[in-house]
């Protein structure tokens, strides 16, 4: 466990110094409390990642037509697990708006484990998806986690945030409105 922790530590500085960020920090965000919040740069297509989902493999393209709220994270990841009722709860307020809220694991092995970790928490309103290989985050350009990734209808990526956010902020929900209008 810990070889693996230390190549992903590494893995994520190699693609941070090939991969500088990108973007700016969004005003009303950054007021808001999600400082992290990096806008995307006009018209950047979202990510071509693949993952399991429900034991079928699915791509982030699937779900064009969409807002989608993604988050990468593991369950040996003390933040990402801070993070999971915040954005279980947000994604039951704008379920019905049409936002889906992917929390894509990105622990080894089978999912039983992030699954059972979820279940435990009484989290109900996220998309549960699966990427032993890590293969996602590389592509997406994740350096850390968690890292959130927030993608429009027409399947661009509106920004990201790397790091831990309180999902349960006025600004989050602000950032959602805004996206779903």
């Amino acid at each position: 466990m810990l070889a693996l922790t230390l190549f992903g530590s590494i893995l994520i500085l190699c693609l941070y110094i090939i991969f500088p960020p990108q973007g700016k920090v969004s005003e009303q965000a950054a007021m808001g409390g999600l400082a992290n919040f990096v806008r995307a740069d006009a018209f950047l297509v979202a990510p071509d990642i693949s993952f399991m989902q429900d034991g079928q493999r699915r791509r982030l393209a699937d779900f064009k037509g969409q807002v989608v709220l993604v988050n990468f994270w593991a369950t040996w990841c003390a933040p990402c697990r801070h993070e999971m009722p915040q954005l279980d709860a947000l994604g039951a307020a704008f379920k019905e708006r049409g936002l889906v809220v992917l929390a894509l694991s990105m622990d080894k092995g089978t999912p039983d484990q992030p699954q059972a970790f979820l279940r435990d928490l009484g989290v109900e309103h996220l998309v549960f998806a699966h990427d032993s290989s890590f293969k996602a985050a590389i592509a997406a350009r994740v350096r850390g986690l968690p890292t959130t990734l927030l993608i429009d209808a027409t399947g661009q990526e509106v920004g990201r945030l790397a790091g831990a956010a309180d999902w349960s902020q006025a600004a989050a929900f602000a950032l959602i409105e805004e996206t779903l209008n």
